[in-house]
């Protein structure tokens, strides 16, 4: 799936150095509004091509204390042609309350290696 407007507006960043991920709230709450349901979240980040899953926090979200205990991540990463490890990706986590989206918060990473 090709690379959708939110991971192309982050690549647009500089690169982040090895082990110190930029925090790219800012950019991820442009497309995610506070109250939309869980299965439009999940659906706004596959189509701008995302992985998508449901995790178990296994503590409370920063910011969020009374979030459901079940997040939305969406994880991106970037390969470059004929390699096999990705150069750099994107990480977000979704947190919701009632059933909406109550917090977002995000972090742009290079590969470890």
């Amino acid at each position: 799936m090709a690379a959708g407007k939110l991971i192309n507006e982050i690549s647009a960043l500089d690169k982040p150095e090895r082990f110190k991920p930029i925090q790219v709230d800012h950019i991820i709450k442009k497309y995610f509004s506070e109250g939309i349901s869980k299965a439009e979240a999940k659906e706004i980040l596959a189509s701008e091509g995302f992985k998508v899953t449901e995790e178990e926090t296994k503590q409370p979200i920063p910011n969020c204390p009374d979030c459901e205990s079940t997040v939305v991540v969406g994880r991106y990463d970037h390969k470059p042609i004929l390699s096999l490890v990705y150069d750099y990706g994107i990480a977000i986590e979704i947190g919701f309350r009632n059933g909406g989206v109550a917090v977002v918060r995000g972090w742009y990473v290079k590969n470890a290696y």
